[in-house]
């Protein structure tokens, strides 16, 4: 019998997964998430399935940061900012 539990954390974990911003965010919500893993009582195949989705997204996350440009430094103007009214 499929526990729906599981199926539900796995797929809302497959879908976080993709909105990660760095490969060491993803990292530390893995190692967070061990005990829910348990608690949901995640199949092998599903923790399989996690990992590769993890492993996929941080090499996505290597090439994004190795490509995007850098913001270029803004500098500070030296003119001083107007205060207006407070009414």
């Amino acid at each position: 019998m499929a526990n729906a539990r599981a199926d539900a954390y796995c797929e809302l974990a497959l879908w976080g997964i993709g909105f990660s911003r760095s490969p060491s965010g993803l990292r530390h919500w893995w190692a967070d998430e061990a005990v829910r893993r348990e608690l949901y009582d995640l199949s092998q195949e599903q923790i399989d399935t996690l990992i590769e989705a993890c492993r996929k997204r941080i090499a996505d996350l290597g090439e994004i940061e190795e490509d995007a440009p850098e913001e270029p430094v803004k500098k500070k103007s030296k003119s001083k900012t107007r205060r207006r009214a407070a009414i």
